[in-house]
């Protein structure tokens, strides 16, 4: 099956009915699992009950943390014609340490952007992240408004004053 639309992070929440509503319409989805002999039965269940069509979630065995996301060799071929990436998957917890949060909420965008790049189909990328990172406000308040002009030590204050989530999304 030639798939149209990549998602990772589609067992959560939000993803969920992000799946429901894309196959609602037709839409034929891969699907990022950890563990997908365990996931997928579940999300296919669930998106069946809440009117989705399940027979067109394939799931994609991988990992956000790894490179090409974790995926083989086959499966990420399989992905050469994608037209569309949700990427909703990440981390989030209390205490969270840099370098893992930078492993999962930042190399895997790399990783997605590479994938995008060898599909002679893509149109979009649809990143969902922090609910605070289009608050241009907020972002002009605590400095993020010309990030990209910092210098590497400017990263490790801003991640001791604001956080690692903050820092890394």
């Amino acid at each position: 099956m030639k798939y149209e639309i990549f998602v990772t992070g589609g067992t959560g929440f939000i993803g969920q009915w992000l799946i429901r509503e894309l196959t609602h319409k037709n839409k034929k989805i891969a699907v990022l699992m950890r563990k997908p002999e365990k996931q997928f039965l579940a999300l296919s269940d669930w998106v069946q009950s809440h009117g989705g069509d399940p027979s067109l979630i394939a799931p994609v065995k991988g990992d956000l943390t790894k490179k090409k996301l974790g995926m083989s060799e086959a499966d990420y071929a399989s992905l050469s014609e994608i037209k569309t990436i949700y990427h909703l998957g990440g981390a989030f917890s209390w205490g969270l340490k840099y370098e893992k949060a930078r492993h999962v909420n930042v190399l895997p965008i790399e990783e997605l952007i590479s994938l995008a790049e060898n599909s002679s189909h893509f149109l979009r990328f649809v990143n969902v992240s922090g609910f605070m990172m289009c608050n241009e406000k907020r972002n002009t308040k605590i400095g993020l408004n010309n990030a990209e002009n910092w210098k590497p030590g400017q990263w490790k204050k801003f991640t001791q004053k604001h956080g690692v989530d903050e820092t890394t999304k």
